[in-house]
């Protein structure tokens, strides 16, 4: 179908029913679907005979992938019943697990066998970290934690440090699996340390207290984190910990000024960057910037698009951008403190507001919907969502090859 053609469409949602018989009769019989299928199909979703064709279509392995990724953008208040067998056969496979992830907890209910078995591993397989976010928190089991650790190591597989690390978090761990974690901060990126701390301080523990803040501080790591999260992960602990953690800032706000000094010299090196090399640097896991930017039509959302960041802004604000995060926002990317009336609080960038919920982005494709009615006030955010280690994780060769290539895109 033309592109004018599936406009038309959409502005019919009455031609739902008939639609839906003819996307299904113009569904190839292999490969993916068609492009504008999908989005046509979102919009007609409240159809049954619609749903039924989308049902077909998770069935099937060419076009699964889409529909799974249809249903994700759906924004669906209630599953639809036609769903539940074919995405039960996904899960079963390790598959749709980020569709899940956007039902509801009551909706979840007739995937929870599956994703208690993913979740836990076995069969040779390893504990899966996404399924278990989706989880009512409980204690790991010795066998889930120690192959969770293994990934967390692991240079690859099929899921990496950011989503153990998210596990990790929202999982109660024991004293001695807390003692055991303590260590992996030494290799943890500046994506995943957040969610490690969070599951190191989930216990008001004074000895593990200062024990993290000394491996915070002999791997460089303070940066990494905004003061106002560790703030806030520390304020029931100890006032040892909490005076030495006092002592850390204010030594590291001394050196952040004299770091910012030192990012004019960084600037003028840039120039003659190895823009080839500062492509790698973008796409590796270390730096992690595709994780959450966009060039072109790949990359995540959750930060601004830099396709053409070379064009607008200079090598000085490229590396501010990078080593001082939260020095200054884009527009649009301003992130929000929502507090809400049970006393809690999210925290994230805008990506949509209905008449019904707010969506914030919290992290790396992660978003959370908030109903309006729980909402006690919104407020402009502090700090960054983007970790403000990067300046320290990177090596200077790293960060001029970085912002040569930034610099490059036009």
């Amino acid at each position: 179908p033309s592109a004018a053609a599936l406009k038309l469409c959409q502005d019919h949602p009455g031609w739902a029913a008939e639609g839906g018989k003819a996307l299904r009769a113009l569904t190839p019989e292999s490969g993916a679907l068609p492009a504008g299928f999908a989005s046509l199909a979102t919009g007609w979703i409240g159809d049954a005979t619609m749903r039924e064709t989308v049902a077909g279509w998770l069935s099937r392995t060419g076009t699964s992938a889409d529909a799974l990724e249809m249903i994700q953008k759906a924004e669906l208040t209630t599953l639809p019943a036609e769903f539940t067998p074919p995405l039960l056969r996904l899960l079963e496979q390790g598959k749709g697990l980020e569709a899940i992830g956007k039902l509801s907890k009551k909706d979840r209910q007739p995937f929870l066998a599956a994703l208690q078995k993913l979740a836990h591993g076995g069969d040779g397989l390893p504990p899966n970290p996404k399924a278990l976010q989706l989880l009512d928190p409980a204690p790991l089991e010795e066998a889930v934690f120690a192959g969770l650790m293994r990934q967390l190591s692991a240079k690859s597989g099929d899921s990496g440090p950011e989503e153990v690390a998210k596990a990790l978090a929202v999982s109660p761990l024991s004293a001695a699996q807390r003692t055991v974690l303590l260590p992996a901060l030494a290799t943890a990126g500046p994506v995943s340390l957040p969610p490690l701390v969070t599951a190191l301080t989930q216990q008001a523990d004074e000895s593990l207290g200062l024990d993290l803040l000394r491996s915070l501080d002999r791997h460089h790591l303070l940066t990494s984190l905004a003061p106002d999260f560790l703030n806030a992960r520390l304020a029931s602990f100890p006032d040892a910990v909490k005076a030495a953690l006092k002592s850390l800032q204010e030594r590291e706000q001394a050196a952040a000024a004299a770091r910012r000094a030192g990012l004019t010299e960084l600037a003028a090196a840039a120039s003659s960057g190895d823009a080839a090399h500062g492509h790698l640097v973008f796409q590796s896991a270390k730096a992690a910037c595709v994780t959450c930017h966009q060039i072109g039509y790949k990359g995540g959302t959750l930060g601004p698009d830099l396709s053409n960041i070379g064009a607008i802004r200079t090598e000085l604000d490229l590396l501010e951008a990078i080593a001082l995060p939260s020095a200054g926002f884009v527009r649009s990317y301003e992130p929000q403190l929502v507090k809400l009336k049970n006393g809690g609080a999210q925290y994230g960038i805008p990506h949509n507001r209905s008449d019904r919920d707010l969506t914030l982005g919290v992290g790396p494709g992660a978003e959370i919907r908030i109903p309006l009615s729980d909402i006690e006030s919104t407020g402009p955010g502090e700090f960054s969502l983007m970790p403000a280690g990067f300046g320290e994780s990177l090596s200077r060769a790293e960060l001029i090859d970085l912002v040569a290539f930034l610099k490059s895109l036009h």
